[in-house]
């Protein structure tokens, strides 16, 4: 989602993201072909080859590497693209990977509450707030999916 509002031309996918320094792990960074990295002011392209991946562990839900051997300073910018639209598209990105989790939460939890015996009225108030909380914020994460002024 991200690259394709900041690139005309397609870039090697798959595509991760990043923030300078590149200190801290980056998801999806191991199977990376293009790193799309913030550099503040610009946005550096790295390409597979140009930086080892190297697997972060912790209790991540994704698989995350440390980048390293990336040299950002000789790294191409990528051009006609503003960082703060890279930002902007990034937290979209993620306003939509956190209404769809809450979607798929709220359906497991109707699943168990039926497997386990309790009866649907108990939750189904709460369920519907839950719900309509839910549809909300999908409504402002499309809201904020039209504006068009963050586009580079």
């Amino acid at each position: 989602m991200v690259s394709s509002q900041l690139s005309a031309s397609r870039l090697p996918r798959p595509v991760a993201l990043a923030r300078a320094p590149l200190s801290a792990p980056v998801r999806f960074a191991s199977a990376a072909s293009t790193v799309l990295v913030d550099c503040g002011d610009r946005i550096r392209l790295l390409r597979a080859g140009t930086f080892t991946a190297v697997p972060a562990q912790g209790t991540f839900a994704y698989p995350f590497a440390r980048l390293v051997d990336a040299d950002l300073d000789a790294a191409p910018e990528l051009t006609g693209a503003s960082p703060e639209a890279m930002r902007h598209w990034w937290r979209l990105g993620v306003c939509f990977e956190i209404v769809g989790a809450d979607q798929a939460a709220l359906v497991l939890k109707r699943h168990v509450s039926y497997r386990v015996g309790r009866a649907p009225q108990a939750d189904s108030r709460r369920s519907r707030a839950q719900m309509i909380l839910i549809e909300d914020q999908e409504v402002q994460c499309r809201k904020c999916l039209q504006r068009r002024h963050f586009r580079s």
